[in-house]
């Protein structure tokens, strides 16, 4: 293909794409009102005593942005959500063109990028998220930027380009910090591509200079996030917040994680209330579990309780923590409690982690009987099973006004976004008709990602002496792909907060490490059929 054609064809490309893409409005949710009521605090209308510390700074600002600049209005947010997800196929395309290296056959090779481009493009989950006005189409256009530079970093040598190695630090400083201040779990789509990529490189090249680099990366990305978070907290502080309540992720995370396991219930303040006054004679509670509650009667102590719930919803034990004076505990402790209560109720936890995986894989749906146990979840086995996936992923496909059903109050925040969006009908029906099929893929893809990890994990280790350098380096990916999103979902599983919607940072991860797979097993029959003696996958 001569250079000119390239060019038109990639013109041709990205006009469609903004075609495709502009045909669809921004939809406003609920939440989205909520980070849009934000600007007034921004603007100084409004007290910055209205701001809920949940909410870091980097979204209402970027919204505030993009009203400053672009006025507001829904083609505005519809121009910068492409721009993050062209920046998105961009960096899938920098991953497709050093895999595609391996790939003679041009046929093949254009087969390649087409079948991983359009899983990605049309896939309504995927769109959809773009298409929301929440937090998403940013995290997930920094994780395939994450992947990407992770990736290359793996094989960087720190001692050959001083500049290069600052700028790959600065990085994942940045977007680390960036990430925090986004939504705090997000920080996940650049530590853990850093974690692992920090992991990797030292495994295949242990030398001290490769080692004190990287652990001054961690060290100055540790530094900058505690130090900003505490300024942004004494911020918050001084302008006369209230910190010490449950919207305080760090301080509520070790009592998320103690708590996490969906066979373990936490009893919350009016439960702890009842219980008090008949745990002299609950014959769950040891000798010392009372003292303690008679302790905190007396104003000496704090404590908190938790009831350890078998399968079939029978509280098998109640297990009674003495935390001091706090009203909440540290990650340290809460990982403490876990550990505790695992050990003595081994299955019982695990089981409750297992649903916990399950529910956020859509492969159990919510439900509204309360007889069922963990309440609000089925556990019946269902690949059509879904949650946020459907009510905000692929709630963009038919035309309707852009803006979610909402409270009159923030309707009035954000009524300049408001439009009727009808797009044309070709692009309506594919993302339709592929709906129900990307659903129950990303239920399957969520069923095999942690075998596929091990499984890539293990092939890496055992053919290590016998694998051509391209495919190293395929396998050094797979491993950060899929360990992102295995690590990813632990972050939501351990934490208690299975959303579908919060794995979707995963989406792109996980649909480049099957293209991946599918691209090996082609390689390996090839190599079969045409009696080549290498035939590693």
């Amino acid at each position: 293909m001569n250079d000119k054609l390239k060019k038109v064809l990639t013109a041709g490309f990205w006009v469609l794409l903004w075609v495709y893409y502009s045909s669809y409005a921004v939809i406003v949710y609920w939440d989205s009102a909520h980070y849009y009521s934000y600007i007034p605090i921004i603007e100084g209308k409004v007290s910055i005593k209205e701001w809920d510390i949940v909410r870091g700074p980097v979204f209402p600002y970027l919204l505030y942005f993009i009203k400053k600049i672009f006025g507001s209005n829904n083609f505005s947010l519809v121009l910068v959500t492409f721009i993050s997800y062209a920046i998105m196929i961009v960096f899938v395309k920098l991953i497709l063109d050093k895999l595609a290296e391996s790939i003679t056959d041009h046929r093949a090779k254009f087969l390649f990028y087409c079948v991983t481009m359009l899983l990605i493009i049309v896939n309504p989950i995927l769109f959809g998220y773009y298409h929301a006005l929440l937090t998403e189409f940013v995290a997930l256009t920094i994780t395939v930027v994450s992947c990407y530079i992770a990736w290359k970093w793996i094989y960087f040598d720190c001692s050959k380009n001083v500049l290069k190695a600052i700028g790959y630090s600065v990085f994942f400083v940045v977007a680390i910090l960036f990430s925090w201040f986004l939504k705090q779990p997000y920080v996940a789509v650049a530590l853990f591509p850093m974690m692992l990529s920090i992991v990797i490189s030292i495994c295949t090249n242990f030398n001290i200079k490769n080692i004190i680099y990287r652990f001054i990366t961690v060290v100055l990305c540790v530094f900058t996030l505690s130090n900003t978070m505490g300024m942004w907290n004494s911020y918050l502080n001084k302008s006369g917040l209230d910190l010490n309540t449950d919207r305080n992720v760090v301080s509520n995370f070790g009592s998320q994680l103690a708590g996490s396991s969906k066979n373990v219930e936490r009893y919350a303040d009016e439960e702890q209330e009842k219980f008090e006054k008949k745990y002299l004679t609950n014959s769950k509670l040891s000798s010392e579990e009372k003292e303690i509650i008679s302790k905190k009667l007396a104003g000496k102590t704090n404590y908190m309780a938790f009831k350890i719930i078998n399968p079939n919803g029978h509280c098998d034990d109640i297990i009674v923590y003495d935390i001091g004076n706090k009203t909440s505990i540290s990650i340290v402790q809460g990982a403490s409690i876990v550990l505790k209560l695992a050990s003595t109720y081994p299955m019982d936890v695990i089981e409750g982690y297992v649903t916990g995986y399950f529910l956020l894989s859509d492969v159990y749906k919510r439900t509204e009987n309360t007889d069922a146990w963990p309440i609000g979840i089925d556990k019946t086995f269902d690949l059509d099973a879904s949650y946020e996936n459907t009510t905000i992923g692929s709630n963009i496909i038919n035309p309707k006004s852009s803006i979610f059903p909402m409270t009159e109050k923030l309707y009035n925040e954000v009524k300049d976004l408001d439009v009727i969006y009808n797009p044309p009908i070709i692009f309506q029906s594919v993302l339709d008709r592929d709906k129900d099929f990307f659903h129950r893929m990303y239920s399957i893809t969520m069923l095999l990602l942690p075998f596929l990890f091990i499984a890539s994990f293990v092939l890496r280790l055992v053919n290590r002496k016998r694998l051509k350098e391209f495919e190293k380096q395929e396998y050094d990916l797979l491993i950060l792909l899929l360990g992102f999103s295995i690590m990813n979902a632990c972050v939501y599983v351990f934490t208690g907060s299975c959303i579908d919607r919060y794995q979707s940072p995963a989406l792109i991860p996980m649909t480049l490490a099957y293209m991946i797979y599918l691209k090996k097993f082609v390689f390996f029959i090839k190599n079969k059929l045409t009696k080549n003696k290498y035939e590693t996958i």
